[in-house]
């Protein structure tokens, strides 16, 4: 048996590179250990303090410098079941070296914002082409193609006319609802299902296959395939036509009509009942209603088989 005699090996016959004495020094308070020496004393270091955000809430905070986003030029991105629900875009126009604005896209992951747009908004809805949907057919995202556009929700919507230059048709808005499109500088959309506003200024306020195509030009009350064609002309009911420039082509509510050029039936009104036919403008500034339960002012009793009655505001005077 070969033993070592206390004391026998010193520094002399360690090499203190290869082995470690044993620690016999400690850190006091929150300091951690930050080194061991190899003569077994500890260098210490102050503890970290947190950074993260609490998943039960935080205190203290200050706005200026305690936030949850990005410091330099790339979006936010959050997500849910680790897919996108919601993307904060930094606009690439400075202003005071600060972006001037951001896009917000949220809602389904395939909702798109056309690249270079800046100033848009989809507050939520959209879903992935195809069959996504158990309930509903003509699945699409929605779409911002040009700047400040808005889309509520709903989905297949666009803002903006896509047509390449994303200010052409700037501060469009679609509510929601299903295949709406607000192409037109400053139209709108309220929801409804196929309705389109081209024209600068317009607005289809809602239903179903509504075309408002004038400059200034409004589809009210939603109604059904009603076109207002002409600059500042206005449409509601069931298939009443404001006659527009020119066929627009396709198989909206405006084409198959004839087309007076210039501005269209400019200034029209025409309001169209129940039946199902076209009720069309004939020119400019007229006032038109189709009204096959009879038409009346100033009263709402008009008898079976008169077409119009005219009552006085100030006495029984009427006339038939």
């Amino acid at each position: 048996t070969i033993a070592v005699a206390p004391g026998g090996i010193g520094t002399t016959e360690i090499n203190a590179t290869q082995v470690q004495r044993r620690v016999t020094g400690t850190c006091s308070g929150t300091n951690y250990v930050q080194q061991v020496n190899a003569d077994g004393t500890v260098g210490c270091g102050p503890a970290p303090t947190a950074s993260g955000w609490s998943l039960t809430g935080n205190a203290g905070t200050n706005p200026a410098t305690n936030f949850i986003g990005t410091t330099d030029a790339q979006p936010f991105v959050v997500r849910t079941r680790n897919v996108q629900s919601l993307r904060i875009e930094p606009s690439t126009i400075l202003f005071g070296g600060d972006p001037i604005t951001a896009n917000v896209i949220a809602g389904s992951s395939a909702n798109t914002v056309t690249p270079g747009v800046r100033g848009a908004t989809i507050a939520g809805g959209g879903v992935p082409s195809g069959d996504s949907d158990p309930n509903f057919s003509g699945e699409a995202p929605n779409r911002v193609t040009d700047v400040y556009g808005t889309v509520g929700g709903g989905y297949a919507n666009r803002a903006g006319d896509d047509a390449g230059s994303i200010a052409s048709s700037a501060f469009a808005t679609v509510g929601g609802g299903l295949r709406n499109t607000a192409s037109g500088g400053w139209s709108t959309v309220g929801g409804g299902v196929d309705n389109t506003a081209s024209g600068l200024y317009s607005t289809v306020s809602g239903g179903y296959a509504n075309t408002a195509s004038g400059d200034g030009s409004t589809v009210g009350g939603g109604g059904f395939n009603n076109c207002a064609g002409g600059d500042y002309s206005w449409a509601g009911g069931r298939r009443a036509k404001v006659r527009p420039p020119s066929d627009p082509g396709g198989t909206g509510a405006c084409t198959g009509l004839t087309y007076p050029g210039g501005a269209g039936d400019a200034g029209t009104f025409v309001w169209a009942d129940s039946q199902n036919a076209d009720f069309v403008s004939t020119g400019p500034n007229q006032f038109l209603v189709r009204a096959d339960g009879g038409f009346g002012f100033n009263t709402n009793a008009v008898p079976t088989g008169i077409e119009a009655v005219f009552r006085s505001r100030t006495g029984p005077n009427e006339h038939v």
